[in-house]
Protein backbone atom coordinates (compact mmCIF):
# COMPACT_ATOMS: atom_id res chain seq x y z
CA UNK A 1 0.00 0.00 0.00
CA UNK A 2 1.43 3.37 -0.91
CA UNK A 3 0.38 7.17 0.36
CA UNK A 4 1.71 10.10 -1.75
CA UNK A 5 1.30 13.57 -1.91
CA UNK A 6 2.36 16.39 -3.84
CA UNK A 7 1.69 19.98 -1.91
CA UNK A 8 3.45 21.42 -4.55
CA UNK A 9 0.82 21.01 -6.79
CA UNK A 10 -2.76 19.41 -4.99
CA UNK A 11 -5.45 20.64 -7.55
CA UNK A 12 -2.83 18.58 -10.06
CA UNK A 13 -4.42 14.69 -9.30
CA UNK A 14 -7.81 14.04 -8.21
CA UNK A 15 -6.39 12.11 -5.27
CA UNK A 16 -4.42 14.73 -3.68
CA UNK A 17 -7.48 17.02 -4.10
CA UNK A 18 -9.07 14.47 -1.78
CA UNK A 19 -6.32 14.43 0.39
CA UNK A 20 -5.79 17.83 0.82
CA UNK A 21 -9.77 18.48 1.97
CA UNK A 22 -9.73 15.40 4.40
CA UNK A 23 -5.99 17.04 6.37
CA UNK A 24 -4.70 13.80 5.38
CA UNK A 25 -1.45 15.57 3.59
CA UNK A 26 1.26 14.56 6.95
CA UNK A 27 3.69 11.81 5.91
CA UNK A 28 3.73 11.50 9.83
CA UNK A 29 0.27 11.06 10.13
CA UNK A 30 -0.72 8.79 7.02
CA UNK A 31 -4.65 8.27 7.65
CA UNK A 32 -5.30 6.93 3.86
CA UNK A 33 -3.59 5.08 1.19
CA UNK A 34 -3.37 6.12 -2.12
CA UNK A 35 -5.27 2.81 -2.88
CA UNK A 36 -7.68 3.81 -0.49
CA UNK A 37 -8.84 7.09 -1.90
CA UNK A 38 -8.79 5.67 -5.48
CA UNK A 39 -11.27 3.71 -4.44
CA UNK A 40 -13.04 5.97 -3.28
CA UNK A 41 -12.73 8.31 -6.37
CA UNK A 42 -14.07 4.94 -8.64
CA UNK A 43 -17.05 4.52 -6.54
CA UNK A 44 -18.36 7.90 -5.82
CA UNK A 45 -17.40 9.37 -8.86
CA UNK A 46 -16.99 13.10 -7.69
CA UNK A 47 -13.65 14.71 -5.69
CA UNK A 48 -16.28 15.94 -3.28
CA UNK A 49 -18.21 12.66 -2.88
CA UNK A 50 -14.91 10.81 -2.72
CA UNK A 51 -13.77 13.55 0.15
CA UNK A 52 -17.14 12.88 2.20
CA UNK A 53 -16.43 9.00 2.43
CA UNK A 54 -12.88 9.56 2.72
CA UNK A 55 -13.67 11.48 5.96
CA UNK A 56 -16.12 8.74 7.02
CA UNK A 57 -13.44 6.17 6.91
CA UNK A 58 -11.00 7.99 8.93
CA UNK A 59 -14.20 9.18 11.55
CA UNK A 60 -14.47 5.24 11.74
CA UNK A 61 -11.08 4.94 12.20
CA UNK A 62 -10.56 7.42 15.04
CA UNK A 63 -13.94 6.48 16.66
CA UNK A 64 -12.61 3.14 17.80
CA UNK A 65 -9.73 5.02 19.79
CA UNK A 66 -10.38 6.42 23.23
CA UNK A 67 -10.09 9.05 25.73
CA UNK A 68 -6.78 7.98 27.51
CA UNK A 69 -5.22 9.51 30.62
CA UNK A 70 -2.06 9.00 32.64
CA UNK A 71 -1.47 10.91 35.63
CA UNK A 72 -1.87 14.42 35.46
CA UNK A 73 -1.97 13.59 30.91
CA UNK A 74 -4.78 13.32 29.12
CA UNK A 75 -5.27 12.53 25.30
CA UNK A 76 -8.90 13.36 24.49
CA UNK A 77 -9.35 11.30 21.35
CA UNK A 78 -12.75 11.83 21.23
CA UNK A 79 -11.94 15.39 20.35
CA UNK A 80 -10.93 14.16 16.88
CA UNK A 81 -13.94 12.43 16.29
CA UNK A 82 -15.79 15.40 16.58
CA UNK A 83 -14.03 17.23 14.22
CA UNK A 84 -13.64 14.73 11.67
CA UNK A 85 -17.87 15.12 12.07
CA UNK A 86 -17.76 18.67 11.55
CA UNK A 87 -15.58 18.60 8.90
CA UNK A 88 -17.76 15.71 7.20
CA UNK A 89 -20.88 18.18 7.39
CA UNK A 90 -18.43 20.33 5.73
CA UNK A 91 -17.79 18.05 3.15
CA UNK A 92 -20.96 17.32 2.56
CA UNK A 93 -22.10 20.92 1.99
CA UNK A 94 -19.31 21.59 -0.23
CA UNK A 95 -19.53 18.34 -2.27
CA UNK A 96 -23.34 19.37 -2.94
CA UNK A 97 -23.06 22.51 -3.70
CA UNK A 98 -20.78 21.84 -6.72
CA UNK A 99 -22.37 18.48 -7.47
CA UNK A 100 -22.91 18.83 -11.84
CA UNK A 101 -25.52 16.44 -11.38
CA UNK A 102 -27.42 17.87 -8.25
CA UNK A 103 -31.29 17.99 -9.05
CA UNK A 104 -32.44 21.27 -8.75
CA UNK A 105 -36.30 21.82 -7.51
CA UNK A 106 -37.22 25.12 -8.60
CA UNK A 107 -40.41 27.12 -8.05
CA UNK A 108 -40.04 27.31 -4.57
CA UNK A 109 -41.13 30.53 -4.06
CA UNK A 110 -42.82 32.91 -6.14
CA UNK A 111 -39.30 35.06 -6.87
CA UNK A 112 -38.09 31.34 -8.04
CA UNK A 113 -41.24 31.26 -10.05
CA UNK A 114 -40.73 34.37 -11.99
CA UNK A 115 -36.74 33.96 -12.15
CA UNK A 116 -37.81 30.77 -13.72
CA UNK A 117 -39.88 32.32 -16.40
CA UNK A 118 -37.97 34.57 -17.24
CA UNK A 119 -34.85 32.20 -17.73
CA UNK A 120 -35.57 31.32 -21.88
CA UNK A 121 -32.51 29.03 -21.18
CA UNK A 122 -34.55 26.67 -19.13
CA UNK A 123 -37.07 24.40 -20.52
CA UNK A 124 -40.99 26.08 -19.57
CA UNK A 125 -43.58 24.20 -18.77
CA UNK A 126 -45.56 22.48 -21.38
CA UNK A 127 -49.04 23.05 -18.80
CA UNK A 128 -50.03 26.09 -16.46
CA UNK A 129 -52.71 26.87 -14.67
CA UNK A 130 -55.45 29.22 -16.33
CA UNK A 131 -54.10 27.69 -20.30
CA UNK A 132 -57.17 27.40 -21.32
CA UNK A 133 -58.96 30.30 -19.30
CA UNK A 134 -61.88 31.35 -21.50
CA UNK A 135 -62.11 34.97 -21.47
CA UNK A 136 -63.97 37.30 -23.87
CA UNK A 137 -61.70 40.39 -24.39
CA UNK A 138 -59.28 37.67 -26.05
CA UNK A 139 -61.30 34.95 -28.41
CA UNK A 140 -63.82 37.00 -30.46
CA UNK A 141 -66.06 35.39 -32.49
CA UNK A 142 -66.47 35.41 -36.25
CA UNK A 143 -69.18 34.52 -38.38
CA UNK A 144 -67.87 33.32 -41.30
CA UNK A 145 -71.07 33.64 -43.69
CA UNK A 146 -73.15 31.05 -41.37
CA UNK A 147 -76.84 32.46 -40.80
CA UNK A 148 -77.71 31.53 -37.70
CA UNK A 149 -81.53 31.96 -38.82
CA UNK A 150 -84.17 34.90 -37.43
Amino acid sequence: MTWTYDNTDPGNTDKDQVRLMVGDTDTGDQQLTDEEITYFLTTYTTVGGAAVYAARAILAEVSRQVTRAVGDLKINLSDRAKAYRELINDLVEMADASDPWQVYMGNQSLADRNADRANTDLPQPPFEVGMHDYTPKTHQHQHIGINPGP
